[in-house]
């Protein structure tokens, strides 16, 4: 009994309420920097909002800024490895569109891999690109290889042919880099993304991140895949570990935005019919 009312003294609140936030961030395996600006309530129902909408288990928030986020994901990843952590070398090697915007470009500047572009959207020419990587290779098994795109492409207004992108990949065993600023929130019937708009299981990506100032108008981002890389992320990107954590009013905003959208899917109806009128000859 004085264990609890010691507890419950004005004193241990402070203390309670971060051990309960770390709790629950290692329950829901979320998490944004706290080095800096500490991870409040508003975080985690931010990310408990994005993950019910993106329809994956783990994310994480690589900094308050939405170009820094897809920077540092690419960054991270491509640098130390998707899985086995292990440093970067010229066994490294990411495929990437050569219609990215400029984050992705400088994020993919960034890393030590090896990066080949393919021809934009082209999937003959990725694929082909990823034939000459691996015919005749003896140590294929042991490259480290990345697809980057980007799934409504800012610089044309293109969609990425996911359905062909995941083929390549299991043929030639390679990891798919999503980058969803443009769709999170527009394509698919619920919002989804390109994954939703195509029929393509989520888990079949690797690594989705997007930006919060498009459809759903706020800041931030986000980066979400499996556990192994989400936890990768936490402890390997040092961009994500010394960043600010998203102000708590910009969280607030994004659920807002998640819960009208989840509750008003027509919306996602009338800006298609909008989209229609606008491409009618």
């Amino acid at each position: 009994m004085f264990l609890w009312r010691t507890l419950l003294a004005p004193s241990w609140r402070p203390i309670l309420m971060i051990v309960g936030c770390f709790l629950l961030s290692m329950v829901l395996l979320v998490d944004v920097s706290s080095v800096i600006c500490g991870t409040e309530v508003t975080h985690l129902i931010y990310m408990v909002a994005l993950l019910g909408l993106a329809h994956t288990r783990a994310l994480i928030i690589p900094s308050s800024c939405r170009f820094s986020a897809h920077q540092r994901c690419l960054h991270c990843q491509t640098t130390t490895g998707l899985m086995d952590g292990a440093a970067a070398s010229s066994s490294t090697t990411t495929q990437g569109d050569k219609g990215v915007h400029w984050a992705v470009q400088n994020g993919l500047d960034l890393s030590r891999s090896t990066v080949v572009y393919f021809k934009h959207n082209d999937m003959a020419s990725l694929a082909s690109t990823l034939e000459k990587l691996t015919s005749g290779n003896k140590h294929t098994e042991k490259i480290r290889c990345y697809i980057v795109v980007e799934s409504i492409y800012q610089n044309s207004g293109q969609i990425a042919p996911l359905d062909e992108i995941i083929k390549l990949k299991v043929k030639y065993r390679f990891r798919v880099i999503l980058e969803e600023s443009h769709s999170f929130g527009v394509l698919g019937k619920c919002g989804r993304g390109l994954a939703e708009h195509y029929g393509v299981p989520i888990n079949k990506v690797d690594i989705i991140t997007a930006g919060m100032g498009n459809a759903l108008a706020t800041d931030g981002g986000f980066c979400t895949g499996s556990a192994r890389v989400v936890d990768h992320q936490r402890l390997s990107s040092s961009g994500y570990v010394f960043s600010n954590s998203l102000a708590p009013y910009l969280a607030t905003a994004t659920v807002s935005a998640v819960n009208y959208l989840e509750g008003n899917s027509s919306v996602l109806s009338i800006l298609r019919t909008n989209v229609a009128l606008l491409h009618k000859d």
